[in-house]
């Protein structure tokens, strides 16, 4: 794939995703007038407790589809495997763990943890399609996928609240929306004469998960790290507040992430092929500085639209009873700007294989900031300790990108 052809498939991603978007951002202000702070509050602990687990359930292991040449049936096989074994598991622990867990998160029960286990089953399916549709190119159909996800997910939300479904009735319909996603792909697969074969060799199995070991060594820990990273504050909210806090900081978090992910996961998701292609090539290094410095720009942008008009628009469009989300949408904008533009940098840590570099970074920058709020959650207020996490987590999205860039740099000159 050329430097034009990427440029037209990000375009075909960012147009999909984008109107996906839309109808997310479209329903939000019905969706904070039909649930109270505190039902969204815990939804939202729910999505980050799966975004979190999300990464260990396929150990990684989708991303080596594109890098597959023949059969991947033993890839797809192997994916699978890990993501019935570690959904299982994670029930099993929080069923004996149960108490536990309830002391920490009242309204926790057996229900959201069966909810937990089935998502990250259904997650696993997801990308082994969603990486044999990338690995094919097929930008158009991932693109109409995701128009498609978004639609009936916002509205069984509605739906649901309407029916007065509560937290557990977003909880089902983040489940419902997954399972009718696979169904989609699968439907896309058969349209395109396209099989997603597996394997009940273990010996293949085996040889494919030695042969592609760097994913859950380096990528799979360092995802994981990240997200915990990421997700950090939420916990200590809910420990520490309560679930109305987390309600208006995760709608704060979604409102920044929207942008971020519209673009970003396209980004990402055409640059990894063509990174793979180039490795050895400057076009790689071209295209890294001018994705990254246009990202960093585009994030510098939706920070000072937040600025400008944030506290007005949040209040017109979600109700007074939201206005909190301004205060901590502006806090999180900073490292949200560094996090955008870092995006490219995370498709050429696989494409260059430095896993085990972005693992170390992970591991640094998760320590640093778990002993940064471990320090300030009895010293400073809330507002105080957020504002100081965000500008650490922009401070190191910013040097390991800078690192990143020149090792490849080394790299593609020598």
């Amino acid at each position: 794939m050329k430097i034009a052809s990427a440029r037209s498939s990000f375009i075909t991603m960012f147009s999909g995703t984008l109107v996906a978007q839309i109808i997310a951002i479209a329903v939000l202000p019905l969706l904070t007038r039909l649930y109270t702070p505190e039902q969204i509050g815990v939804q939202n602990l729910f999505i980050t407790t799966i975004n979190i687990l999300m990464p260990l359930a396929t150990l990684s292991y989708p991303m080596a589809i594109v890098l597959v040449k023949d059969k991947q049936d033993g890839i797809n096989s192997t994916i699978l495997l890990s993501t019935v074994i570690v959904s299982i598991l994670s029930f099993l622990l929080t069923l004996v763990f149960l108490d536990e867990i309830q002391m920490a998160f009242t309204y926790w029960s057996i229900c959201l943890s069966l909810s937990v286990s089935i998502c990250m089953l259904l997650y696993g399916i997801n990308k082994i399609n969603e990486y044999t549709f990338l690995k094919l190119e097929e930008f158009k159909v991932i693109s109409r996928i995701a128009i498609e996800n978004s639609l009936y997910l916002n509205v069984l939300k509605v739906a649901m609240g309407l029916l007065g479904g509560g937290y557990l009735g977003l909880i089902v319909s983040t489940v419902i929306a997954m399972l009718i996603k696979i169904l989609r792909q699968s439907y896309y697969l058969k349209k395109k004469f396209i099989r997603v074969q597996y394997t009940k060799d273990i010996a293949e199995v085996k040889k494919v998960a030695r042969e592609y070991q760097s994913f859950p060594k380096y990528r799979c820990p360092q995802s994981l790290i990240n997200t915990l990273s990421i997700s950090i504050p939420v916990y200590y909210i809910a420990i520490y507040y309560d679930a109305d806090l987390v309600g208006y900081y995760t709608l704060a978090l979604t409102l920044l992430t929207l942008p971020v992910n519209l673009i970003g996961n396209n980004v990402t998701s055409v640059l990894y092929p063509i990174l793979v292609r180039y490795k050895k090539s400057k076009n790689a290094l071209v295209l890294l500085r001018k994705y990254c410095l246009s990202l960093m720009f585009v994030g510098f942008f939706i920070t000072f639209v937040i600025y400008a008009f944030g506290d007005v628009a949040i209040v017109y469009f979600f109700g007074k009873e939201w206005s909190m989300v301004y205060t901590f949408a502006l806090l999180l904008s900073i490292q949200s700007i560094f996090q955008l533009s870092n995006r490219p940098i995370v498709s050429a840590i696989t494409a260059f294989d430095y896993q085990k570099d972005m693992l170390i970074f992970e591991m640094g920058s998760f320590f640093i900031k778990f002993v940064a709020l471990l320090v300030l959650i009895n010293l400073l207020e809330l507002e105080d300790v957020i504002r100081i996490y965000s500008i650490l987590g922009a401070t190191l999205y910013l040097i390991f990108s800078i690192y990143v860039y020149y090792m490849i740099k080394r790299e593609v000159e020598d």
